[in-house]
């Protein structure tokens, strides 16, 4: 039975349709008005945080116009940082104080979709056959990051689409389009600025790989770096209208500075610490998706629901992704096993997931998206070579099926050092 083609042309429409439809019934009693999106369980932040955030906004705007300083959040405050620079926010705070709770879980639906959209275009950018990207989109759009943070705190589901546009931005830049890169960095800088650091740091690995793949000289490479920095200077510049007040209030929290902040806590650990046994149990579960171990107030992995590492991103990239080394030449295979070595460092030896957050704090969260990234972009490739008529290695794909079993059944005993 051949393996079924989807045209260009069609991919994009089919995309659009499949994600308004998972998304309707995802999100119906949300966008009918039948519940909201908010929670006063372990996901109590959507409605202390988040709602009193979003009405405060509203209110300011109606009030005084463009919101800046207010005395109605403590003792006073800058209240344009870290709410303005979500554009997906705007939506929220033109529809006003009335539609406020129906607003959220519209607005993440309208996530979903978007972020979907947004890696299908940047997948678009690579050789990947048009129906690869179609599942790339669909699955990004529906992966386990998104489900979990659009019932938490909606702002972390932004950095998805963040994450996408950035990659798209980037690409286009590597193929000789400059003018996204700017506008990835001014998106990134209003929004949240310390995701310039943790998409720098993607940033340096994807060109990493890059490299690897079209082999250049110096010249070529210090030329790419300096437009990078041109173009990502014109970003910064852009953004500084919000990107200031945004850093200043990064400076006066106690997670980025002074005496309550982990930086000399969680940089003085040992570098080859690793994770206890539950956490590693709990890292391999969230591969399989995000609720295995319970959800909520029944979860019992390490930490809780929403801050434990966020894998899930299709059963089929854990059996699909060791494939790409059977495709790939002899330099790349071994850039890609040293990325491997990265990521399995990242997930189950703390000092490094420390210095990946710049020791501010013990966090998964876009970490997870991210190594899920990396999985499913592997995956849509041999997808690609298979839809090709090139054969996979067959022992191989019954080896990564009996070590995920293995992994999945292992005993993870708490008080058992991993």
């Amino acid at each position: 039975m051949p393996f079924p083609k989807i045209k260009l042309k069609n991919s994009t429409s089919i995309l659009i349709l499949l994600l308004s439809i998972a998304c309707f019934i995802l999100f119906y009693n949300f966008l009918t008005g039948a519940e909201y999106l908010l929670f006063k369980d372990l996901g109590s932040d959507s409605y202390n945080s988040v709602y009193p955030f979003y009405k405060l906004i509203i209110d300011t705007i109606a009030k005084d116009g463009f919101p800046s300083w207010s005395f109605q959040q403590g003792l006073g405050d800058n209240v344009a940082s870290f709410n303005l620079g979500n554009p997906f926010n705007w939506f929220i705070y033109l529809l006003g104080s009335n539609s406020l709770p129906y607003s959220i879980g519209l607005t993440g639906c309208l996530l979903f979709i978007a972020s979907g959209l947004m890696f299908y275009a940047y997948l678009r950018l690579l050789k990947i056959s048009p129906t690869a990207c179609l599942l790339g989109g669909l699955i990004y759009g529906l992966s386990g990051y998104l489900c979990i943070t659009a019932g938490w705190v909606v702002f972390l589901s932004y950095w998805a689409f963040l994450l996408a546009f950035w990659l798209y931005s980037l690409q286009q830049l590597l193929n000789g389009k400059r003018y996204y890169f700017p506008i990835a960095v001014f998106l990134t800088g209003i929004d949240q600025p310390f995701n310039l650091y943790i998409f720098g740091e993607v940033t340096l690995v994807y060109l990493y790989l890059w490299f690897c793949v079209n082999e250049s000289d110096f010249k070529y490479k210090a030329s790419l770096f300096l437009k990078l920095v041109i173009n990502g200077t014109i970003g910064l510049l852009m953004s500084s209208v919000l990107l200031v007040g945004n850093l200043l209030t990064i400076m006066n929290s106690p997670r980025g500075s002074g005496e309550l902040s982990y930086f000399d806590k969680l940089s003085n650990i040992p570098f080859f610490e690793t994770v206890s046994s539950i956490e590693a149990g709990t890292i391999v579960s969230r591969f399989f998706g995000n609720n295995l171990l319970g959800t909520s107030a029944t979860y019992q992995g390490t930490s809780n629901y929403f801050e434990a590492p966020i894998l899930y991103i299709g059963l089929f990239t854990l059996l699909l992704f060791p494939q790409i080394l059977v495709f790939t030449k002899k330099n790349l295979r071994k850039s890609l096993f040293i990325v491997s070595v990265i990521i399995i460092v990242l997930l189950f030896f703390p000092f490094f997931r420390y210095a990946f957050w710049a020791f501010t704090g013990s966090y998964y969260r876009i970490l997870g998206l991210i190594v899920s990234v990396a999985l499913l972009i592997a995956s849509l490739f041999v997808l690609t070579k298979i839809e090709n008529k090139q054969k996979i290695n067959v022992i191989l794909l019954i080896a990564t099926y009996l070590f995920w079993v293995i992994l999945l059944f292992a005993k993870y005993d708490q008080n058992v050092a991993f």
